[in-house]
């Protein structure tokens, strides 16, 4: 009996090893954007590397971006997005002064990237190592800056609306899957969850409503000062 549970122990801790492993992530920073159809918004993209190194030094990140197919937090038909500037040591794969270079949120998101409740971009908004790829430490976390997305609003957006974007699951197996190829072509896929934001964009209160807002926080203070000499 005692061997039988010590070999099943054994199984257990080997099926498990993988979990507790190195992990891959990429991550943008939230960003905000005026109502008014044109307004921009950028997010950094960074990828970070945790656990003992697997990968090598990355030598590209494919990336696929999605946003919710509908509900009040999808970019669908809001937005355009592409690669804005690069960060050194990456480049582009394609032209970031060419307009057709910008993609739309009009694709439907396929088995990996959850059926059609998802719509991902048609371009890859990764970016390709020019010289040297960075090093990614033996144990650890390492966090690599590799591109910056310029996010165009196609349409006059709701206030305080916020919009969330995530990047595809299903690694280099799938169509519309994210993932890093390091410098001996291997493929490494990204530990990402299904539609947990890589980052947000929110759009920023009108002037208007920025003036009610003050004259709200005006009346309050002076309905508390009315109350409190009342009660003096």
């Amino acid at each position: 009996m005692k061997k039988s549970i010590l070999i099943l122990s054994a199984a257990v801790s080997l099926l498990a090893y993988p979990a507790f492993g190195q992990t891959i992530s990429a991550t943008g920073t939230n960003a905000t954007i005026n109502p008014g159809s044109g307004s921009t918004a950028n997010s950094t993209i960074s990828v970070t590397v945790s656990g003992a190194n697997s990968i090598g030094d990355p030598n590209s990140l494919n990336l696929l971006i999605a946003t919710p197919g509908t509900g009040a937090n999808s970019g669908v038909s809001l937005f355009n997005v592409f690669v804005f500037s690069l960060v050194s040591p990456y480049d582009n794969k394609n032209s970031t002064s060419s307009t057709s270079n910008r993609s739309t949120f009009a694709t439907a998101g396929d088995t990996a990237n959850s059926g059609n409740t998802v719509s991902t971009t048609t371009l890859d908004l990764g970016a390709n190592v020019s010289t040297t790829a960075p090093s990614i430490a033996s144990s650890g976390s390492t966090t690599i800056s590799v591109d910056v997305l310029q996010f165009t609003s196609l349409a006059n957006l709701v206030p305080g609306s916020v919009y969330r974007f995530f990047a595809t699951s299903g690694g280099p197996t799938d169509a519309q899957g994210s993932w890093i190829d390091n410098t001996a072509n291997a493929t490494f896929g990204l530990n990402t969850t299904k539609g947990t934001p890589l980052f947000t964009i929110t759009v920023v209160p009108e002037p208007a409503t920025w003036s009610l807002f003050g004259l709200g926080a005006i009346g309050a203070f002076g309905l508390n000062l009315l109350r409190a000499r009342r009660t003096s």
